[in-house]
């Protein structure tokens, strides 16, 4: 519900993300974009912990799920890109969904993979090359 999406990304804005909950985070995303929706994967045990924690530390899970989810976006985002053949022709990219909602990842895609006025070499993510 939005309710949960909302409190997450209020929580990311309010701590640092801890890159010790990186892989487990992306195992969780990963885990759970190759099952059904009806069929969700559990948590993995060591983040099932955090969430038993303090509030601080649900602040720190909220920043490392944002980070996590803003990494894998991109790199699906990009990936699309590259496989589209657009390359340079990217003049901006429009998000429907839940996605739409996060500012973050927004301002990330924008800033990363949306060429800027003049200049189209900003239209692929830094450290990714046409082959």
């Amino acid at each position: 519900s939005l309710a949960y999406s909302g409190k997450l990304m209020g929580y990311a804005g309010t701590a640092k993300s801890d890159p010790k909950l990186a892989p487990f985070v992306r195992m969780f995303f990963e885990m759970n974009s190759l099952v059904t929706r009806n069929h969700s994967m559990g948590l993995p045990h060591r983040l099932l912990r955090i969430l038993c924690g303090s509030e601080d530390s649900h602040r720190v899970l909220a920043a490392s799920i944002q980070g996590e989810f803003q990494n894998l976006f991109l790199r699906i985002t990009a990936d699309l890109l590259m496989r589209s053949g657009a390359g340079d022709q990217v003049e901006g990219i429009v998000l429907t969904g839940g996605v739409a909602l996060n500012v973050l990842t927004n301002q990330l895609v924008h800033d990363t993979l949306v060429a800027k006025e003049g200049d189209v070499s900003t239209t692929l993510p830094r450290g990714i090359h046409r082959s």
